[in-house]
């Protein structure tokens, strides 16, 4: 099954990425703000709400850590994720004021670390943020 994207985005056949679950807790687009294009990963409530606070975001409401990471990405909405040994080859929209609070599946991920590679569909890589599974 041939993937829509260029081929620096997904380099292997779409049969050996694990697709992600992207679940939306929120997407928000009236969040005026001055902030660059930025990714944050989390891995239990105290960090998670100690960052959300900064930025003036609300903690999602029944959310649980286990099994599955919270993201939080500034000014853009993440779209699709395909994950292959390292790599968390993610699919993004750019969306200036806005924010896109979310949450993925941990299960799958047979690594220590994991970078998570943002980029356009069309090819352009916006950003890179390495997270360490704890």
């Amino acid at each position: 099954m041939p993937s829509n994207y260029p081929d620096h985005i997904l380099p292997y056949p779409l049969v050996q990425y694990i697709p992600l679950t992207v679940r939306t807790r929120e997407f928000n687009t009236g969040w005026a703000n001055n902030y660059r294009h930025r990714l944050f990963i989390f891995d239990n409530q105290q960090q998670a709400q100690k960052k959300l606070n900064m930025y003036n975001i609300s903690y999602p409401k029944g959310l649980k850590f286990t099994n599955q990471l919270l993201l939080l990405f500034l000014n853009g909405r993440v779209k699709e994720i395909f994950y292959r040994a390292y790599h968390a080859q993610t699919i993004i929209e750019l969306n200036e004021d806005s924010y896109h609070l979310f949450t993925i599946p941990k299960q799958y991920f047979y690594k220590d670390t994991i970078i998570f590679n943002l980029f356009l569909a069309e090819g352009t890589k916006v950003l890179n943020e390495r997270y360490q599974l704890s």
